[in-house]
């Protein structure tokens, strides 16, 4: 749908392992599940003693957990087993079997919070964010549901936070930019 001249891009077909690395930036791709759709990578940076692993959709993998060893910050998408349940209850319960199937299946490819926690406790993760919610809050009361139970250190993103990650500090610093 984007016009050809705005959107000039290649692909590139790439293979679980380092995907780029150039001053002391690598880029790490390890393969996640996010059956039917086939490859899917997460992605490890390593970068002046820092690293950060983002996992795109995926339910909770040891090689995910193998890539998220030790490191600073695990940006996750996180899905709200509960909530997910729930809506696909009272949706069947309503006649909306399409909605209903698609609240099941859902459940196959992203990673309930829980599962998430744990593997970083494992890993030895120093931060776990939150971001591409499932289901995504539309308000406060949907958002208070979805963190309810969350330990206070786990960040939810929102649109236009950042993380810092200072060379030699062992912190990251989360701010809004908009």
């Amino acid at each position: 749908m984007l016009p050809a001249k705005l959107g000039p891009m290649k692909a590139q077909v790439i293979e679980p392992g380092v995907v780029y690395e150039e001053d002391g930036l690598t880029i790490t791709a390890f393969p996640v599940d996010h059956r039917p759709i086939e490859p899917a990578f997460g992605y490890r940076f390593d970068f002046v003693g820092r690293s950060v692993v983002v996992s795109g959709d995926t339910v909770a993998t040891a090689t995910l957990g193998d890539a998220a060893k030790g490191t600073d910050l695990l940006l996750h998408d996180a899905m709200a087993l509960s909530l997910v349940q729930q809506a696909e209850r009272m949706l069947g319960a309503m006649g909306n079997e399409r909605l209903s199937k698609i609240m099941k299946d859902i459940q196959d490819y992203h990673a309930p919070t829980a599962d998430i926690l744990e593997l970083a406790k494992e890993a030895g993760v120093r931060m776990v964010a939150f971001y591409h919610l499932v289901p995504a809050p539309a308000n406060e009361m949907m958002m208070n549901q979805f963190t309810a139970g969350l330990p206070e250190d786990v960040v939810v993103t929102k649109d236009g936070m950042l993380f810092e990650l200072a060379k030699g500090a062992e912190t990251v610093e989360q701010r809004q930019l908009f």
